[in-house]
């Protein structure tokens, strides 16, 4: 048995408690100035980004707002593929930590295996650039000179 007015106090505690975690993270997205980014910031790394995410889901916000609204293209593509993971984990009940490590190990071989396409690509890229540089500078070192010799020897 509770004293009178004891559900009230209850309530008007917890829309306080709302209002506070609804504050807290609109400053964990958002910074403590409040104001948006008015276009990507390339200072947002993803470890800031699964941070803001993370204190925004303890504070009560949804999955989908709780990212930081401006990331650059690379963290988004990360974010969001965390966030698809956690999406399966929640509507299945599954244990996010086995999901992100499968995650974290696939996302780590494709970037893997694009990088190594990318270097492959390079080594083919640079053959004609490195050859037009190199064949002339070749043909003036040991080309040239041999030429003169030879036509000196004739002529002269």
């Amino acid at each position: 048995m509770g004293l009178a007015g004891e559900e009230t106090v209850g309530e008007e505690t917890a829309g306080v408690v709302a209002r506070c975690r609804a504050v807290r993270a609109e400053v964990a997205l958002y910074g403590a100035n409040g104001r948006r980014h008015r276009g990507p910031s390339r200072s947002v790394t993803l470890g800031a980004a699964l941070g803001a995410a993370g204190r925004a889901v303890t504070l009560g916000a949804e999955l989908e707002h709780a990212w930081p609204p401006e990331m650059p293209p690379e963290v988004e593509s990360v974010a969001r593929m965390i966030d698809r993971h956690l999406r399966v984990c929640v509507s299945s009940g599954a244990r996010a930590a086995p999901v992100l490590r499968a995650g974290a190990q696939a996302w780590r071989r494709s970037t893997r295996r694009s990088r190594e396409a990318a270097a492959a690509r390079l080594g083919v890229r640079l053959v004609l650039p490195l050859g037009l540089c190199a064949l002339p500078a070749f043909v003036a070192i040991a080309g040239v000179p041999v030429v003169v010799w030879l036509a000196g020897g004739l002529l002269g």
